[in-house]
């Protein structure tokens, strides 16, 4: 069974723009790509783009994301006993909801928050989280994030809200150019912020968390939320900002 780029973005719920992007740096590589560019997945193809929404759900980066399935350690059957493992654990939480919403149907008036809890789910989602970069993840930038996390001196809260700063920036320059002066000294700004915080944003990395803000519907949703077309004017501006470096 061969697929189309577009009938597996229906099949999957990946847009076609990410699957493109996922092909482009090296994550989801199509079977065969025909002469007239038309691209081919297979059902190697399939079961790895299975791996990838399921480590997505469990908030692992993309580029993580390939460097554990290129691991030659990965082992995919204990992945899938790990992303079953914590798939139960989230349908026993949603089940106790559906059983607490049911009694105040019934006109139970008692409410029982422990249905609410996530610290079981959360707990296990940390483990694995820890494990699967140990056994089959770990790059120097996860390496370097996790000592910053260390020893930063800000809060979490801080680091976000200066995030969010920057973005609302970004969102004063909508009407200009993406490769504006004034554009373009704010994404060497944004770059300094991620290298000071997070790791070193390199420009081959910052091409890419650009490229990723656009393809991943999950970063252009939340980042569409301080202008329209917020998340393709910052890919653009990126795409200048590394042509000129």
């Amino acid at each position: 069974m061969r697929l189309t780029v577009h009938e597996l973005a229906k099949k999957s719920g990946v847009s076609v723009r990410a699957l493109h992007y996922y092909d482009q740096i090296g994550l989801l590589r199509p079977e065969e790509v025909s002469n007239s560019g038309y691209r081919f997945y297979g059902e190697q193809q399939m079961k790895r783009l299975s791996q990838i929404l399921f480590f997505r759900e469990l908030e692992f980066p993309l580029r993580q994301i390939q460097k554990i399935l290129d691991s030659p350690d990965f082992d995919e059957r204990k992945a899938l006993l790990s992303h079953r493992h914590l798939l139960v654990l989230k349908k026993e939480r949603y089940d106790r909801l559906i059983e607490s919403v049911d009694q105040i149907l019934k006109g139970d008036s008692k409410m029982d928050f422990k249905a609410f809890d996530k610290t079981e789910y959360q707990n296990a989602q940390k483990a694995y989280q820890e494990e699967a970069q140990k056994r089959w993840g770990a790059s120097k930038e996860w390496k370097e994030y996790q000592e910053k996390m260390k020893t930063k001196p800000k809060k979490s809260a801080e680091i976000v809200e200066e995030g969010e700063a920057f973005w609302k920036r970004f969102a004063q320059h909508l009407s200009e150019k993406p490769d504006s002066p004034a554009v373009q000294e704010l994404v060497g700004e944004w770059q300094k912020y991620l290298t000071e915080n997070f790791y070193t944003c390199s420009d081959e990395m910052l091409g890419h968390l650009g490229e990723m803000y656009v393809s991943d519907e999950r970063f252009t949703a939340y980042y569409e939320q301080f202008g329209k077309g917020m998340a393709q004017f910052v890919c653009d501006a990126i795409r200048a900002y590394c042509k000129k470096h």
